[in-house]
């Protein structure tokens, strides 16, 4: 009977894995990279190439990726590969907590880890968000098992992945601190086995950590600027204490309510649990999310992707409440549980259509606003009325399980909608809160400076072209495969280049005639600017009013044989 729990255990961990890596793989490639993401994977590039570039404050990322592009080539999809994959191991991580947490809350948490929109967005970022986390949290789990080798692997690994791995040590040091001054441990069991006794030696935890520092940071010492990077995440975490803001605080609550909605409702609901059971708390996971979300709201430089650092501990706590919701299991209280379930699930399917109305609204309907609202209270009350009626002709424990459950149905659809969209399986990918935005154009634009060089010299990537006042990281990595690429402030004027991309109000004023062609090369929401009616549109439609940058493609008008002149310089 061991032998099968066992293995039902493993078989839920693999179909977790592979929901993750589904999620994580599909389309991986399909949205061109943002600013952000270029940024890294130039770095990443470049140093493939055997070319020496300063290494950023994700080291981890540039290191691995780099080692990807020389092996297969570079590609949006390679880009991204190495996060896609980590974030995919890192739904195996809670095996290492099951004896602490107990093994259903380890294995809800590596399902919950699979599809949480805010892991899947930044598991499919070409950035090392995703490797700190992963391997922070393997390294604390290796050591929490006193495995003195894996946790200096781990913790080595994770220092290499750069400033979020800072950020999340501060945030785990202040949880470490008030768990020690409030709490009874780290990390109290909540299941009902104690983690191995196995000897610790700091040796063994030290030169593992620094053989693996310096092999993985040099690339077997090929990279040498690999081990000065190394500590670059720590420069750019502190100078992010005098940086202005980057990340609005009203985006980071809306990711929080939004994309983490069912996790947020029940952490609240286990509190009114722990007050009327008098349950056991997991008080560490409590302070390790009081931590997180004040170190992302005072930290100037936080990113969205920091949030994740306050969702892992929600889902725990979440988990742990939904684990405390068992069904009755008296025969005669089963159909007035389904009854009420049934009702609620259908009171709020109702309760979303509604809402989903008001997306359609345009800003003066004040009546059909009314309306809905009421319709949405219409829903709530129903429920309620039901409630009351279960509870009079049966028991509160039957009508508040058969609410809790329709209500976790329903904002489990809701997660997977997340998810799906954060996954960029929507219609706007760039309309999700994480990518904050990409090269809308990418394709097209693509498609046209290699058919020019082709045409004109049998290679899709021999003209010179001159990238002009355009500071575009996504702009040069879609250029990257050129050999004549420049960029440069100025042109001349007798100049004669094969082509020129310049910002769409510049005028080209050159001798030679030109024909000119614009693309969007920046498109992105513009968050700061979204009224009541856009988040609801964005909630159901994934819609966001755009910021557009576009730039115009000059092509030297001989290089078109035949062809007509369509804009002409103005000299």
């Amino acid at each position: 009977m061991k032998t099968s729990r066992f293995s039902l255990e493993t078989l839920l961990f693999i179909l977790a894995f592979l929901v993750a890596l589904g999620f994580r793989l599909f389309q991986l490639g399909a949205v061109p990279l943002s600013e952000s993401e270029a940024n890294l994977a130039l770095q990443a590039l470049a140093i493939a190439g055997g070319k020496h570039v300063a290494i950023s404050g994700q080291p981890g990322y540039i290191i691995l990726t780099s080692v990807i592009f020389y092996l297969f080539g570079s590609s949006e999809f390679l880009a991204r590969l190495a996060p896609a994959l980590i974030g995919s191991l890192f739904v195996l991580v809670p095996l290492l907590y099951r004896q602490r947490l107990g093994k259903p809350l380890a294995v809800g948490m590596a399902f919950a880890l699979a599809l949480d929109p805010g892991l899947i967005a930044i598991s499919k970022q070409a950035s090392g968000e995703i490797l700190s986390i992963t391997f922070m949290l393997a390294a604390a789990g290796f050591l929490l098992h006193r495995k003195s080798i894996w946790a200096g692997i781990y913790t080595a690994l994770a220092i290499i992945s750069g400033t979020g791995f800072w950020f999340g040590m501060v945030i785990l040091g202040i949880a470490w601190l008030l768990s020690q001054v409030l709490g009874k441990g780290i990390l109290p069991a909540l299941g009902d086995t104690a983690p191995d006794n196995a000897e610790w030696s700091w040796l063994s935890y030290l030169v593992s950590g620094t053989l693996t520092l310096l092999v993985v940071s040099t690339v077997f010492w090929t990279v040498p600027a690999g081990l000065n990077a190394v500590f670059s995440g720590l420069s750019d975490y502190s100078l992010g204490w005098f940086s202005q803001p980057q990340t609005s605080l009203k985006l980071i609550l809306a990711g929080l309510s939004i994309y983490e909605l069912f996790p947020l409702l029940l952490a609240m609901l286990a509190l009114v649990v722990s007050f009327f059971r008098k349950t056991k708390l997991p008080p560490f996971f409590f302070y390790w999310f009081a931590a997180a979300i004040l170190l992302v709201s005072l930290y100037p430089g936080r990113q969205l992707a920091y949030l994740e650092w306050a969702i892992i501990p929600l889902w725990v706590i979440g988990i742990h409440a939904f684990l405390q919701f068992p069904l009755p299991l008296l025969k005669e209280d089963r159909l007035p549980l389904g009854g009420i379930g049934v009702l609620a699930f259908v009171a709020l399917i109702f309760g979303w259509m509604n809402f989903s109305g008001l997306a359609t609204l345009s800003v003066n309907s004040t009546y059909d606003l009314q309306l809905r609202l009421a319709s949405l209270a219409g829903s709530l009350i129903l429920i309620s009325l039901a409630v009351i009626l279960i509870s009079w002709g049966w028991s509160w424990y039957v009508a508040a399980n058969g609410i809790f459950f329709s209500f976790a149905l329903v904002l489990g659809l809701f997660t997977l909608s997340m998810g799906w969209h954060a996954a960029g399986f929507g219609s706007q990918p760039e309309s999700e809160l994480l990518p904050t935005g990409s090269f809308t154009d990418a394709s097209i634009f693509d498609k046209s400076v290699r058919d020019i060089s082709f045409w004109n010299t049998g290679q899709t990537n021999f003209l010179d072209v001159y990238v002009v006042n355009i500071s575009s990281k996504s702009l040069q990595w879609s250029l990257r495969d050129f050999s004549n690429l420049h960029i440069v402030d100025s042109i001349p004027n007798d100049a004669d280049y094969s082509m020129i991309i310049t910002p769409e109000n510049q005028d080209l004023s050159l001798a030679a005639a030109y024909t000119g062609q614009d693309f969007v090369y920046s498109e992105s929401t513009d968050w700061s600017s979204m009224q009541f009616y856009d988040w609801v549109s964005w909630i159901v439609r994934h819609q966001t009013p755009k910021k557009v940058e576009k730039s115009i493609l000059w092509v030297r008008s001989d290089l078109f044989p035949g062809a007509e002149v369509v804009a002409q310089p103005q000299g």
